[in-house]
């Protein structure tokens, strides 16, 4: 599923019911996805793959980027806690311990010359 972006204002032609004929304005939907805005803002393309995921005791983050930059993460409960961060390399594998985390719902964020990268939804289940 693409998210789409747009609200733009459009004359469409209507038939009315009783004489066939009527103008409406109404709200139509640009086709513009996630990914145009993002390549129209020259943005980085990157990937954050998180492994196992649903977890228990530990997971993997893997950062591939078409560029070679240490980039931020952050590993933080749903009240927004932190619970780990550290940097990653590209296409280099870190092993997180999890062990002390709780069951629930953790968001991964990836900041690379602060700016937002990706975010990831991780699932710990024990």
């Amino acid at each position: 599923m693409q998210e789409v972006y747009g609200n733009e204002m459009e004359l469409v032609r209507l038939p009315f019911p009783e004489t066939g004929e009527g103008e409406r304005k109404m709200h139509t939907a640009s086709t513009t996805t996630l990914a145009q805005k993002e390549n129209e803002m020259n943005l980085e393309v990157s990937h954050l793959k998180v492994y196992p995921n649903p977890t228990d005791n530990s997971f993997n983050l893997l950062y591939s980027s078409e560029n070679d930059k240490e980039t931020f993460y952050s590993v933080r409960d749903i009240l927004g806690k932190e619970m780990a961060s550290g940097t990653l390399r590209p296409n280099v594998v870190a092993e997180i311990n999890s062990s002390v985390f709780k069951n629930g719902i953790y968001f991964i964020t990836l900041i690379q010359n602060n700016k937002l990268v990706e975010k990831k939804k991780l699932i710990i289940m024990k």
